[in-house]
């Protein structure tokens, strides 16, 4: 193809890919336009901290919990003091346009990576298609404001001068620190960032350029998260971000999945355990681990305190039989591959928990005509399907082996394999995988798969070797 026709075919493909943007933003409007999802469960338990924050109690000492970081309860209570009758409607409104901004960025980063403006089309278009993700917008939950944070901070990070000019490194930080206290799980992206830390783009003042970025970071990140720990210390004597810890090891330990979960350990600890929550001899659900906990904080236990026993318990169990305990690690992170898209675990049209929907004077909408749209749309997901998903990670996990064939997009893929494997591992460690912590990592993965598959296919075409000749090192 001579030139003028390759630029031909390139404006052709901008005009597409904002074709396909606005296309996005039609559908994302019209699933607005057909309601939220009730606040139930920990959305409600999210709007409740909203109101205290709305009311005055930033720091929500008042009916204080452990295990929440203030990010999103900030954003809530900034809606409803902000917007008043109209807070849910606008704060979903926020979350559909955070979800329209990621998909963007996905296309955008694509295009950064491969300099190919129909990759970026691809990469745009597979977000289009896709209503699993979009669809967790409609509930009060971080994961539509993590995903956009945590996708941005992925692009800036793979930006060459990401950690080498000041600025940048003090923009790269505040991203990150915005994800970071929208979720603990933030704490994944350090391996990534230490990649880009190590890997600079130039080597002037070498050492100096990077005792400078860990310092600004490190500044940033104090400034940033430092008030919530000392407000944990204030309340909990705990120098944490959250205390959350036992709790995701008891539902890894005693929870859904492979081998079978051992039975309590016969320790003073676990006695305690039993006889606070069950008392009557009567309660069941061992693996639920907040009906444990709720049961140990109705008898009388502080929030971390229930939390510290039972992560006692749960490491006691991990070490009378650390077999089962690798062996069910190791099957939560294939499952974290295989995970699908349940309606159930995010589309609350029909409320089945036993927990009341908040009765206030929010403004309700809706329209069944958009309702019908976005339930057709969703029942055909792809993410729904096993084989689907599996297929899926698949080619993902070798486009980002592609990756790392290219001397031009090797720096890319240790970044993306950093990001990818710590937010994967940490999440088999620390929790039973579900679509919900998979989904956070999508656009990082239609990039890497979309962008790999190319140069897979220009290896195979061509071979590694006129890789590097075209593009040294």
């Amino acid at each position: 193809m001579n030139a003028p026709q390759s630029a031909v075919w390139s404006r052709f493909a901008i005009v597409l890919f904002g074709m396909l943007c606005l296309t996005e933003a039609a559908k994302l409007v019209a699933f607005h336009q057909a309601g939220p999802m009730p606040r139930v469960s920990d959305a409600a338990a999210y709007w409740r901290l909203g109101t205290q924050v709305a009311s005055g109690d930033i720091w929500m000492t008042d009916h204080a919990v452990a295990y929440r970081t203030p990010g999103y309860p900030w954003f809530l209570g900034l809606m409803q003091a902000a917007c008043g009758p109209w807070a849910w409607c606008i704060a979903v409104a926020v979350q559909y346009v955070a979800v329209w901004l990621t998909t963007m960025l996905t296309g955008w980063w694509t295009w950064r990576v491969t300099g190919r403006p129909w990759l970026a089309v691809a990469a745009v278009a597979v977000c289009v298609l896709s209503a699993a993700r979009a669809s967790h917008a409609s509930i009060l939950l971080t994961e539509t404001l993590f995903t956009l944070w945590l996708t941005l901070t992925g692009v800036l990070l793979c930006q060459s001068a990401a950690l080498v000019r000041p600025r940048s490194t003090v923009v790269v930080a505040a991203v990150w620190c915005l994800a970071w206290i929208t979720r603990p799980v933030a704490a994944a992206l350090i391996p990534a960032w230490l990649v880009a830390w190590w890997w600079p783009a130039g080597d002037r003042s070498f050492m100096r350029t990077k005792s400078l970025a860990v310092a600004l970071t490190a500044a940033v990140l104090a400034v940033g998260l430092g008030p919530w720990i000392v407000r944990n210390v204030l309340v909990w004597q705990r120098p944490a971000l959250t205390v959350f810890l036992g709790r995701e090891l008891w539902v890894t330990t005693f929870g859904p999945g492979q081998p079978d979960p051992p039975g309590l350990p016969a320790t003073p600890e676990a006695d305690d355990l039993v006889r606070r929550v069950s008392p009557d001899g009567k309660f069941t659900d061992w693996r639920g681990n907040w009906s444990v906990s709720n049961g140990l904080t109705a008898s009388g236990l502080s929030d971390v305190a229930a939390d510290e026993l039972m992560g006692r318990v749960a490491r006691q169990a991990i070490a009378a039989d650390p077999l089962r305990a690798g062996q069910r690690g190791v099957w939560r992170a294939i499952d974290y591959w295989r995970a699908t898209y349940l309606r159930s675990m995010a589309d609350y049209d029909q409320p089945t928990d036993s927990e009341a929907v908040i009765r206030d004077e929010q403004r309700l909408w809706g329209r069944d005509g958009y309702r019908r749209f976005r339930t057709a749309w969703l029942e055909s997901a792809p993410e729904r399907r096993l084989l689907v998903t599996e297929l899926a990670s698949v080619l993902a996990l070798l486009g980002l082996a592609g990756l790392w064939l290219s001397p031009a997009t090797i720096r890319f893929a240790a970044i993306g394999t950093a990001l990818v494997v710590g937010v994967a591992l940490a999440t088999a460690i620390v929790e039973y995988p579900a679509y919900r912590y998979r989904m956070v990592l999508e656009p990082v993965l239609i990039v890497c798969g979309i962008s790999g598959w190319a140069i897979l296919i220009d290896v195979i075409r061509r071979g590694r070797r006129s890789l590097w000749q075209e593009s040294p090192p």
